[in-house]
């Protein structure tokens, strides 16, 4: 179900929130409130860079580099739907001898959760050994394989999560960090008339059998 005007200048006043004088104030057609809000998203080329450790986001443990959507080996925001793709990101771990959690989280653009996951073991296929080791200073990149085929099309976007150990010990959160597009394919353009429904759109086995005649 689409939000209403309401909830979609609450979605938009919640990202413009450091500054206030940006918010959108005024009602109107819920399409034209959706295609503003839509378009505060279609930015970016799938990288976002921070070439100064004194602007980066983080503190005196962790310090974030970059960002970002990797799809057919470069670095995209535009994802093929039936593609798996990466999102990786770059840090400076400045503290040695402490332990460090990756988390990404993925909204759509009407502002649901689709999902989160970490470098934990409990939510890995294959397990990071780093989620439970120390850190010595240095340069890491975490990264996280999307499978095709899982999101539905649209425009979505990552929040990131740098903790200690668990969820409660955060030391940064970026929220909208980075935007991506999920396209469409020709075969699903063929057999539907209209945008496929639903958050997701995973590929499930489906037969037909003939029970009598």
């Amino acid at each position: 179900m689409r939000k209403n005007t309401r909830e979609v200048l609450e979605a938009w006043n919640k990202k413009q929130s450091c500054n206030k004088h940006n918010a959108i104030k005024t009602d109107g057609e819920i399409s034209k409130v959706v295609d503003t809000y839509l378009n505060y998203w279609e930015t970016g080329i799938g990288e976002i860079l921070w070439p100064s450790t004194e602007s980066a986001p983080g503190d005196s443990r962790v310090k974030l580099k970059a960002v970002r959507i990797v799809s057919n080996g470069k670095v995209t925001r535009d994802v093929d739907i039936d593609k798996d793709f990466t999102i990786e990101a770059d840090y400076l771990n400045l503290e040695p001898d402490a332990r460090r959690l990756v988390s990404f989280h993925i909204v759509n653009a009407m502002g649901t959760t689709i999902l989160t996951s970490a470098n934990m073991r409990s939510v890995s296929i294959t397990p990071d050994p780093w989620c439970t080791r120390c850190y010595p200073k240095g340069e890491f990149r975490t990264s996280c394989t999307i499978p095709g085929h899982l999101l539905n099309n649209g425009l979505h976007s990552i929040s990131i999560y740098i903790n200690v150990v668990g969820a409660k010990d955060n030391i940064f959160f970026v929220k909208d960090v980075l935007t991506f597009d999920v396209k469409e394919t020709d075969l699903v353009s063929q057999e539907f008339t209209r945008h496929v429904l639903g958050a997701v759109r995973p590929r499930f086995d489906w037969k037909t059998i003939q029970i009598a005649s």
